[in-house]
C-alpha cells in the first residue's frame, strides 16, 4: 500500500509541474491555480521575483506576453518525501522568441528549482521555491524549415498557437 501511495504522490507533483509549465507557456496564471500553497513563497532571485508564489505567475505572464513563443521543457526530478512534506529538484530548460528590432532573437535558458511540498487541502501544493537560472543564451533565429507550427512572412515566422 505504501508504494501505490508513493506512485500516486509522485505522479500529483509531477502533474502539478505540468500544470504550472502549461499556464506558464500559455501565459494564463489561472491554469496554475492551485500549484501554490496560499502562504508560499517564490525565489527566482534578487533581480528577477521574489514574493508569494501566485504573484510569481502574474509576474512572469505579464512579463512575457509580447513574446512570440515560450516553451519550458521539464528534464528531470529528484523528488524524496516526508510525511505530507517533499523536497524536489527539478532541471527546466525554456525556450523563447522574441523580435530585437527586426531580427528574431531565440532565447534559451536552463534552470534548476529546489522546491518543498506541502499538502494544502489533500493536494500537493509548492511551499517554497529556490529558482537558479544556470545559463542563458541569446542568438540570431536562422531556422528555416517547412514546419507547419511555422510559417513566415517576409522571411520571418509566425507562432500558430495550438493550445486554443
Amino acid at each position: 500500500m505504501a508504494e501505490i501511495c508513493s506512485f500516486l504522490d509522485r505522479k500529483a507533483i509531477t502533474e502539478r509541474i505540468f500544470q504550472y509549465c502549461r499556464s506558464m507557456d500559455q501565459l494564463d496564471p489561472l491554469k496554475a491555480q492551485g500549484v501554490w500553497s496560499p502562504d508560499s513563497f517564490a525565489d527566482y532571485g534578487e533581480d528577477v521575483f521574489q514574493g508569494p508564489g501566485p504573484d510569481a505567475m502574474d509576474f512572469f505572464c505579464d512579463m512575457n506576453r509580447g513574446l512570440l513563443h515560450y516553451s519550458h521543457h521539464f528534464i528531470d526530478m529528484d523528488l524524496r518525501f516526508n510525511g505530507n512534506q517533499a523536497d524536489s529538484k527539478s532541471q527546466f530548460s525554456v525556450s523563447m522568441w522574441m523580435y530585437n528590432d527586426d531580427t528574431l532573437t531565440q532565447i534559451t535558458l536552463s534552470e534548476r528549482c529546489q522546491d518543498i511540498w506541502i499538502k494544502y487541502n489533500g493536494l500537493w501544493c509548492i511551499y517554497k521555491r529556490l529558482a537558479v537560472i544556470e545559463f542563458d543564451d541569446f542568438r540570431e533565429f536562422t531556422h528555416d524549415s517547412g514546419s507547419e507550427a511555422i510559417r513566415g512572412t517576409k522571411g520571418m515566422p509566425q507562432i500558430v498557437n495550438l493550445w486554443h
